[in-house]
Formats: structure tokens, sequence, C-alpha cells
């Protein structure tokens, strides 16, 4: 399988797939994504006395495409 170049982190992503790391909180894509895979490693649920979950909830949804899929661990 051909691999696309490495990251910001150092992560080679397979071709056609990127990967990013980022606070979820800060998402900046519009539309941009056909799937998104997040992984909050027990962090997600523990943000909604500030709101966080809606806000990262919220970011998750622009970023992805019309009909898009999330995969999300909690």
């Amino acid at each position: 399988m051909a691999r696309a170049p490495a990251g910001r982190h150092g992560t080679a992503a397979p071709a056609g797939a990127t990967f990013e790391r980022l606070d979820a909180r800060r998402l900046q894509f519009d539309c941009e994504f056909d799937a998104v895979i997040c992984l909050c490693q027990g962090a997600f649920g523990l943000m909604t006395a500030d709101g966080h979950d809606a806000t990262v909830i919220a970011g998750i949804a622009r970023a992805l495409k019309p009909q898009g899929r999330l995969a999300l661990s909690a």
C-alpha cells in the first residue's frame, strides 16, 4: 500500500487519507471530510460543565461533508 507523506506529527497516512491531532474544541474545517474518527480517550462527557461537548460536536458536524460519517470513542 502506498503511503502519503508524514503529517505534522510524523504520522504516515495511507494514500488519500490525512491524520490530524488537534484540540477538538477549536476545529477550523468546513465540509472537508467524508469521515471523522474522534478518539477522545475518556475525555468526552467530562467537559459538560463548561459546555465544551456541544462545541466539539458542532465543530465535527461542520467539518464533515453532507452525509459524512463520525466514529466517536467516549
